[in-house]
């Protein structure tokens, strides 16, 4: 566990307990995936570029409806889900996991069957009518979306 903790950045200010995760769910109003749970416990923050609990909370504020989006039903249709909030990382069903930058997120669906899956958006294809799509996060490279809101090439890793 220390040769992981070195090799990948992991620094003790990027714990996660148990404790704060309690305290996000309370304030979310519904359970965390318990392998997002599990995960956060044992390795943290460092090295994944994941978010604290503290901004997962606040990223995935919506300026109208403080968190009631994040327990409706998760739901993508051709790369495209649905959303109470003029911000487009606002998923109905998810929560914000990591920032990529630019307008750029990932989000762990936290309602519905999809449920502990994790999501990112990229550009849509070029001649889309849409600037961005939904996809599955399966690797670390960023892929382009298909409008069948899969990734091209990918297996799941």
């Amino acid at each position: 566990m220390d040769a992981y903790r070195r090799r990948w950045g992991y620094g003790e200010g990027s714990r996660v307990t148990a404790e704060q995760l309690d305290q996000l769910e309370a304030r979310l109003g519904l359970p965390l995936p318990e392998e997002y749970r599990a995960f956060l416990i044992r390795f943290g923050t460092g090295g994944f570029d994941l978010l604290t609990p503290e901004r997962v909370l606040h990223k995935s504020q919506c300026d109208y409806g403080g968190w009631n989006h994040v327990t409706l039903p998760f739901a993508l249709a051709d790369g495209h889900g649905l959303s109470c909030c003029r911000d487009d990382q606002l998923l109905n069903g998810t929560v914000v996991i990591t920032e990529g930058g630019c307008a750029f997120y990932t989000v762990l669906a936290v309602t519905s069957v999809s449920a502990g899956t994790v999501w990112c958006n990229d550009y849509a294809p070029p001649g889309s009518d849409d600037e961005f799509c939904w996809a599955p996060r399966v690797s670390h490279s960023r892929t382009r979306c298909r409008r069948s809101a899969s990734c091209p090439g990918s297996s799941r890793s």
